[in-house]
């Protein structure tokens, strides 16, 4: 299961680097965006980031207007990492509930690290069937009606 993630900003770079380092998780799936609203909101929507990288000193955007839209249309919020050149917006980024504040110029072992505390906060999910093969059949099993297993040399009895 691959989490998603988004990048907004329009400087070409900072989008590389925070790719390239995305690049080197398997768990990852990133996708970048320009810094236009509505642009922004219908990619949220559609693929439904968990976490999203966003220039906060973005002129295009009204973040007042951006957030209560992310709040009304999102059952989950996305963990948000917010990217800027100065520390002045820290306030504001944190009170707007960020997670993380990372300053401009990025390095890769700046994104990289932020990243991985943000990986660790999410937590894994759960698998909610088990696929078995017998003889040429597959049969699948919700988990969570399994009562136990008993095994005997080279069988397994599900207890439902």
């Amino acid at each position: 299961m691959s989490i998603e993630c988004l990048i907004i900003e329009d400087d070409k770079n900072v989008a590389d680097i925070i790719q390239a380092v995305g690049d080197d998780y398997d768990q990852t799936s990133f996708s970048h965006v320009g810094e236009e609203q509505e642009t922004a909101l219908n990619i949220i929507l559609k693929i439904k980031p968990e976490i999203i990288f966003i220039n906060i000193e973005s002129v295009k955007i009204n973040f007042l207007e951006f957030f209560y839209e992310l709040s009304q249309n999102m059952k989950d919020m996305p963990r948000l990492i917010a990217i800027s050149t100065t520390k002045e917006n820290a306030y504001d980024a944190f009170k707007y509930n960020f997670s993380l504040y990372v300053l401009k110029p990025l390095t890769e072992y700046s994104v990289r690290k932020n990243l991985e505390l943000i990986l660790k906060k999410i937590p894994a999910k759960e698998v909610e069937s088990l696929c078995l093969k017998s003889n040429k059949d597959f049969h699948y099993l919700d988990i969570s009606k399994i009562l136990y297993l008993k095994a005997d040399n080279n069988t397994t009895d599900f207890f439902m």
